[in-house]
């Protein structure tokens, strides 16, 4: 799926529709898509909800001031996201509008026992940036670009605007990954034997 424009302040949300229902969300894959957000969107998707996974999707978020390609919140009186699992999403700007840090996956304080692995990130615009933003508790982080801004996976971007997956595909700073629950890549590609950071095999 390719998620695209803007909606809000989020482009997508995977959350409770108000702050009045106990709208319990969970068991969710979200897998194998690309978010592209247009310029008044602050984050490519909201996720809101207990054992949810993230894996293999495409963060483009060079366009204005996008904080966040996944942002994980307690967003009303649902109970506060736990179990979340986030495997080999791959983020990238161009752009360096946003003027705090951005994130490609972000944990707010409401966020346990959830995990955050291969993630591949590169923000080469910004002044500061973190591949991972962790601010809760008993939170597995580990394995992805270490240095976001440096850290370049040299992306491919044979279409020339970073509008298409295989633009995403690295050839350089996308090893390092461990062994986790996921499959395939983006294209349907066995992920076997080494592993790589991000949606997309090199």
């Amino acid at each position: 799926n390719h998620f695209g424009g803007k909606s809000g302040a989020n482009l997508v949300e995977v959350s409770p529709q108000n702050e009045q229902d106990d709208e319990r969300l969970r068991n969710i894959v979200i897998e194998r898509n690309m978010f592209k957000g247009a310029a008044t969107v602050g984050n490519e998707i909201l996720v809101s909800g207990m054992d949810i996974a993230l894996r293999d999707n495409i963060f483009n978020m060079s366009s204005g001031t996008m904080a966040y390609g996944a942002q994980v919140t307690q967003r009303g009186i649902e109970p506060a996201p736990t179990g979340i699992e986030a495997y080999n999403n791959s983020c990238f700007s161009s752009s360096g509008a946003y003027n705090g840090a951005p994130s490609c996956i972000y944990l707010a304080n409401s966020v346990t026992a959830s995990t955050v692995q291969n993630t591949l990130t590169y923000f080469p615009s910004q002044s500061n940036c973190n591949t991972v933003a962790n601010n809760g508790t008993g939170n597995t982080v580990s394995n992805n670009t270490s240095n976001c801004k440096i850290a370049n996976p040299g992306f491919t971007n044979a279409s020339g605007s970073f509008s298409l997956a295989s633009d995403f595909r690295p050839s350089t700073n996308y090893t390092g990954g461990i062994n986790v629950p996921v499959f395939e890549d983006f294209f349907g590609t066995p992920w076997a034997g080494s592993w790589d950071l991000g949606a997309v095999h090199h």
